[in-house]
């Protein structure tokens, strides 16, 4: 190996070129590649030369400090991972592999979304922290894909519609119950009811108030007084108290009496009602006398 051999066994070794390295292990010599993410560009070497952080060789025997690479950059660019993966290199065996990115699924070549197809029944789809995906269901879905018709819905059609039915039930009893009683009710006489005088003549609404019974009629039909006739006079006289006691409290009590105001303003004083009896009163028969 060195210089100043004092033996032939020592011309024996074998000589190991670049690339190798001189392994003793267990007193057997022997030349070994060096391993992946070393080199060695000399002979007669015991040992490789680890590459620089973060890369490695592709195979083992590697010569040149160039084989060194990170296998996700080729060139300054991403190696061919999907661009949702993650180029990751792992020390213990000094290779780098893809990784898809969390919320999707795939080789690390080629990664697809978890959302993708994910809910039913126009739910949307999000991620949660962990990027592990959950639904967000619209309508009356539920579930953790949508996937489940919510019977809330039939429930509450049900109770609405039976709501609405009963208003309009309680609705057409009312209207019937108004309806009835209207029927029930006298219809009003919009012309004003003709007052009552107390001593029992009506007071007309047109034409005011009527004249006492006695006046209407002939003395000799009116079975309250008693009138005299003179057959042999053609004239004869009124009995003093005959509507005179009426025409006195008449006029005194004018104010609280409504019939004494109205022939008050008939007549005007006690001669004029005299007058009126006179003409229809009887005037016997004068042409059997003659």
């Amino acid at each position: 190996m060195g210089p100043g051999a004092s033996t032939l066994e020592e011309c024996s070794l074998p000589t190991c070129t670049a690339g190798t390295f001189l392994s003793s292990l267990n007193g057997v010599h022997e030349c070994l590649k060096c391993p992946k993410g070393t080199y060695q560009p000399e002979a007669l070497q015991t040992s490789c030369i680890d590459c620089p952080q973060d890369t490695s060789t592709r195979d083992v025997g590697a010569t040149s400090l160039e084989e060194c690479s990170n296998p996700c950059e080729v060139h300054g660019e991403k190696m061919l991972c999907d661009p949702n993966a993650l180029c990751l290199f792992i020390a213990e065996t000094n290779d780098f592999e893809c990784q898809c990115k969390p919320g999707f699924n795939g080789t690390g070549k080629y990664c697809s979304d978890k959302c993708e197809n994910f809910c039913q029944n126009n739910g949307v789809c999000k991620k949660d922290d962990d990027g592990e995906p959950y639904c967000v269901c619209s309508g009356s879905f539920t579930g953790n894909k949508c996937h489940v018709k919510s019977d809330f819905t039939y429930i509450a059609g049900g109770i609405a519609g039976a709501v609405v039915f009963l208003i309009l039930i309680v609705l057409l009893v009312w209207m019937i119950c108004i309806r009835a009683t209207r029927k029930r009710e006298p219809k009003k006489s919009f012309l004003a009811q003709p007052s009552i005088d107390p001593n029992g003549s009506q007071v007309n609404f047109y034409y005011g108030a009527p004249a006492p019974y006695a006046e209407s009629i002939a003395p000799s039909h009116h079975s309250t007084y008693a009138h005299y006739y003179d057959d042999e006079e053609d004239a004869w006289e009124m009995p003093n108290f005959y509507n005179e006691t009426y025409m006195k409290t008449g006029f005194q009590n004018g104010a609280g009496n409504s019939l004494a105001r109205s022939n008050a303003s008939i007549y005007g004083n006690k001669e004029d009602l005299y007058d009126r009896l006179r003409k229809h009163a009887y005037q016997g028969k004068k042409g059997e006398e003659d």
